[in-house]
């Protein structure tokens, strides 16, 4: 977990809603790990659901359910819900207060995956969709201007929701910094800075191989994951390979804890 060798600089909530909890702690840790910035990390959790896929000893352990005040960004991952409405989240009604309450206090936030599509939702009341078909693979997204600081780049995709995407594009209150012919808007930014991120530089270059493996288990009639690196080459891989997208993700956390980093500064 990354921590400050002295004072920390930055202290920054991981609300995982992800089942796998140790991996998503790894995914994100790869990604901070690197940060310039002395970082102090929370583990969060919520109150209103106990995670089953984790023993409550490791949750007490490590997790904590309450928000502290004194947070300078806030990260939320993405979660495997995308086929579930969100009246059948037990602990939508507590993201849905939390992130308001976060919103008010103007605190960062780096949303993924569905976190980014029920806080565009939830915010700007833009409708949700739900795919009949699985989006998965790993898909090229284009700057969306020619003023964007933002490279192309291929990056993971595992949903099933997302929200409409004309309704996206015709808010004058989000910009689309990243778009992908495939899977629509990438990168997302609202008018308080907030990041909303789609697609998954954390992953590992085997994390698709086994989402896939996961679904197929669970009876589920996932495809094997399109322009899949892994999938090509049919190669062995280990979670110790970084793969290409990884120093995308890195720099772009770094964008956004040198906002929070700002933020926290203009509130002393």
């Amino acid at each position: 977990m990354p921590k400050a060798s002295g004072p920390a600089e930055l202290r920054i909530g991981l609300l995982n809603l992800m089942p796998d909890k140790v991996t998503t702690e790894k995914h994100w840790f790869n990604l901070l790990t690197p940060q310039p910035a002395k970082i102090d990390l929370l583990l969060l959790r919520t109150h209103s659901y106990l995670p089953k896929h984790i023993s409550p000893e490791y949750l007490a352990n490590y997790y904590t359910a309450d928000i502290p005040n004194d947070l300078d960004g806030l990260i939320i991952t993405g979660a495997p819900l995308g086929q579930k409405s969100l009246d059948e989240v037990l602990y939508w009604p507590e993201l849905k207060t939390k992130l308001n309450r976060m919103r008010e206090r103007q605190v960062p936030m780096f949303f993924s995956c569905w976190a980014a599509n029920v806080a565009l939702h939830s915010f700007f009341q833009i409708p949700l969709e739900r795919r009949t078909r699985k989006l998965f693979g790993i898909f090229h997204a284009e700057p969306s201007s020619t003023a964007s600081s933002y490279s192309a780049v291929a990056l993971p995709h595992s949903r099933y929701a997302q929200v409409n995407q004309a309704a996206l594009k015709a808010n004058a209150d989000i910009k689309i910094a990243l778009w992908s012919q495939e899977a629509g808007a990438t990168l997302l930014f609202d008018q308080d800075e907030n990041f909303y991120l789609l697609a998954h530089p954390e992953y590992d270059l085997d994390t698709l191989q086994r989402e896939y493996q996961r679904d197929r288990a669970n009876g589920l009639s996932t495809e094997l994951p399109e322009h899949d690196l892994v999938t090509a080459s049919g190669a062995q891989v280990t979670a110790e390979i970084a793969p290409p997208w990884r120093q995308f993700g890195i720099d772009l956390m770094h964008e956004w804890i040198k906002k929070a980093a700002t933020r926290s500064r203009g509130k002393q």
